[in-house]
């Protein structure tokens, strides 16, 4: 598995990654409606608009030159991890943590020692991986996701759960 930063023209595969991970992952949270259609515009606009700050970064693993996995981390005073998507043909087989894991490394090599994200309340399986690999939750809001209003949860690493991860 190759992990690397991503570059600009990496951002057309992200989004096609992006509405195949949510299609299949948030199938039952969001609308059948949205998830068969808009979703597929919405990220490619998103991610053809998108830009990056100094500090900001975007990580994709590769097989064999195929994208399986990304991950965005936004960087301040902590990181704020907008996503991590892995395609759902290779979910579970690790992609995730090593995503994790090097973006923690990233972060480190920045001075920044924690991060944060948020997760959709009902995203089950996406909370037990978290919460497996350090993330605890300090708060909730309900939050846009497009159209739509969600409970999400937010999730922090600091202090210790942050450095298990390095």
């Amino acid at each position: 598995m190759n992990i690397r930063l991503a570059a600009k023209s990496d951002f057309k595969s992200i989004s096609k990654l992006h509405a195949a991970s949510w299609k299949d992952a948030y199938r039952g949270m969001l609308s059948d409606e949205y998830l068969s259609g808009p979703v597929d515009d919405d990220l490619e606009q998103r991610w053809d608009g998108l830009e990056l700050g100094e500090r900001d970064f975007v990580l994709v693993a590769e097989e064999e030159r195929v994208l399986q996995g990304f991950l965005m981390m936004w960087v301040k005073d902590e990181g704020y991890l907008d996503n991590l998507h892995v395609h759902p043909d290779v979910r579970s087989s690790g992609i995730g943590l090593q995503l994790l894991r090097r973006s923690v490394q990233h972060l480190n090599s920045l001075g920044v020692r924690s991060f944060y994200l948020w997760v959709l309340e009902q995203n089950a399986a996406a909370k037990r991986f978290y919460e497996r690999h350090g993330g605890q939750i300090v708060g909730q809001e309900v939050k846009p996701v497009f159209e739509e209003q969600l409970l999400h949860l937010k999730m922090q690493w600091s202090g210790r759960s942050f450095l298990q991860l390095l």
